[in-house]
């Protein structure tokens, strides 16, 4: 009984207090990697020094439709509000907010993870210390992605609560979708056709379940998906059009750029540059000619990937809680490959996807919400 990890008939076993007992030691991984091998690009350059500045020198107001840069460029004036309205503790440093943020974090992610099965299996144990320190590497800071973060939580919560009852559950998922839209990433409208797309494949492996055939209707679908997205984005408004071309093409300083394979702007060279994004996004086996330290990029997203597959190939045997988180999962990854262009800024944005990857489980969804906790 006091073994940490043991093995079971569908493979290693392995408790919770065995995860308790590395968390400490992961958090100061995350911090050691975060404050000393990348901390010019993620600490001298974060975000979070224009957000401090803002809350500080500004005089912020709420506003439904946030276009995320109406206090300086890439910084949201909610998200900045948000902040100020928050800081009971008159916080007025970076470190101080990363600290504070990193503390309440982690207690969220245990008070979710307690009431799991007193066992996980292999892959999860592995999943969850994975993503464990990519948030607290990437996530717990002044940033925009705690605020992300509650917003999966909140996703997590409406898939338990509502699962067995579709309808309301998907006209949740959708509102908070447009909420969260109109009030600070207007892009994330995008996960709502991708949503669809995701469930249309459900359907199909359903009742056929050729795995090859079904990772090529994936890609083939997200890139027809996306080549209607971005005509009828021309159609409505031809700067809309050449923005989502912009995202795809514009240049950052950065080792880990993802490099658009076509340059052109028509509609079919993008549709490529997409899917070739997408697939890229999944499989960062580029970034290994790198060197050692972009490692953590490639191993991180590896455990990620395959997580997903997996769960995907066992999709007739997820109850619908799983199934839904899986589909919110896709959708934000489809979405994720319209504009990202830097490995860093991926994984960065992934890690935000705990709460609804944790409530995927091949066998049997035991994740418990915070709220039930």
């Amino acid at each position: 009984m006091g073994k940490a990890a043991v093995m079971g008939r569908s493979g290693w076993i392995v408790t919770k207090r065995t995860l308790y007992g590395i968390w400490p030691f992961l958090i100061w991984t995350a911090k050691f990697m975060r404050y000393g091998i990348f901390r010019q690009n993620l600490v001298d350059m974060g975000i979070g020094h224009a957000f401090l500045s803002a809350m500080k020198n500004e005089h912020v107001k709420f506003s439904f439709l946030n276009m995320d840069h109406n206090i300086s460029a890439d910084v949201s004036g909610n998200l900045v509000y948000i902040y100020q309205k928050l800081n009971f503790l008159r916080l007025d440093s970076y470190i101080a907010f990363e600290i504070f943020i990193t503390v309440i974090g982690n207690l969220l992610l245990f008070f979710m993870i307690r009431n799991r099965k007193k066992q996980l299996d292999c892959l999860t144990f592995i999943l969850l210390s994975v993503m464990i320190l990519a948030v607290n590497i990437y996530a717990f800071c002044l940033s925009k992605e705690p605020l992300q973060l509650l917003f999966f939580i909140f996703m997590s919560y409406i898939i338990r609560k509502y699962a067995e009852h579709s309808f309301t559950c998907i006209f949740l998922l959708v509102l908070l979708i447009m909420l969260y839209s109109f009030l600070f990433r207007t892009y994330y409208m995008l996960m709502i056709p991708f949503a669809g797309l995701s469930l249309l494949l459900y359907q199909f492996y359903a009742k056929n379940q050729k795995k090859f055939l079904l990772m090529l209707l994936f890609l083939t679908g997200a890139g027809i998906l996306y080549a209607t997205c971005l005509s009828a984005a021309g159609l409505v408004d031809k700067r809309i059009y050449e923005e989502l071309i912009r995202v795809r093409i514009r240049m950052v300083p950065s080792n880990t750029r993802l490099v658009p394979l076509f340059s052109s702007n028509n509609l079919l060279t993008q549709t490529m540059n997409y899917v070739s994004a997408l697939v890229r996004l999944l499989f960062p086996l580029e970034l290994i000619r790198l060197g050692f330290k972009y490692l953590i990029y490639v191993f991180v997203q590896l455990v990620i990937t395959y997580f997903i597959l997996h769960s995907f190939c066992k999709i007739k045997e997820l109850g619908k809680e799983a199934q839904y988180s899986l589909t919110i999962v896709l959708a934000f990854i489809l979405m994720s490959a319209v504009h990202e262009i830097e490995y860093g800024s991926w994984i960065r944005h992934e890690s935000v996807l705990l709460p609804v990857l944790l409530q995927i489980d091949s066998k049997k969804n035991c994740w418990q919400a915070l709220i039930t906790g």
